[in-house]
């Protein structure tokens, strides 16, 4: 086996095979239609249908090799990010971080509709400002994530995909998410 290239040997038969196969090949014929971004859509949902199956628990036989010599720099403080890479990392960042943030705003939620006793709880701890400042992260978290997920729809649109447009875009990105962030703190205290 080659150590260079990712091998993939699937030994697969049947009509599901066959079926999903067609499927995609006719999903392909039509992704060729459209512009760069659809294909690539294509290409991914092609790799997520595939990685999603167990192949070898159905009987087939899965090979892969990669490429040991990639290159790899661990020193994160020697990365030069452009402002486009930094909102992009701010937009995953604050991704992961919603999974558990909105679990605290739920919990919230959840024990100020059981009762009156329950909601005069949560209002008495909403007061103290350590709660105030964890309520504040996470609706910061939330507002950054909204105005970065906006930009990426536009840009999806074929709006700012150039260099220089998807440079703008992320400061006005960036500012509109300060602002938001800065009338949140201002909502909240």
């Amino acid at each position: 086996m080659n150590a260079k290239k990712a091998q993939y040997f699937i030994l697969c038969g049947g009509f599901s095979f066959v079926f999903l196969y067609s499927t995609l090949y006719n999903a392909a014929r039509l992704a060729r239609r459209f512009n760069h971004r659809a294909q690539i859509l294509f290409r991914f949902s092609l790799i997520l249908v595939l990685t999603s199956l167990n192949l070898p628990a159905m009987g087939y036989k899965v090979i892969l090799t990669v490429n040991k010599k990639r290159p790899v720099n661990l020193d994160l403080t020697t990365i030069n990010l452009p402002i486009t890479g930094f909102v992009s990392f701010f937009h995953r960042m604050t991704g992961i971080f919603l999974f558990a943030g909105m679990a605290a705003l739920l919990w919230m939620l959840d024990s100020s509709l059981d009762s009156q006793e329950s909601f005069a709880a949560v209002r008495d701890a909403s007061a103290n400002p350590i709660c105030k400042l964890i309520l504040w992260v996470v609706l910061a978290g939330l507002a950054y994530h909204m105005v970065a997920g906006i930009r990426h729809l536009i840009m999806d649109f074929g709006i700012g995909e150039s260099l220089k447009g998807g440079q703008i875009g992320a400061k006005i990105a960036l500012v509109t998410a300060i602002i938001l962030i800065a009338l949140i703190g201002v909502w909240i205290w």
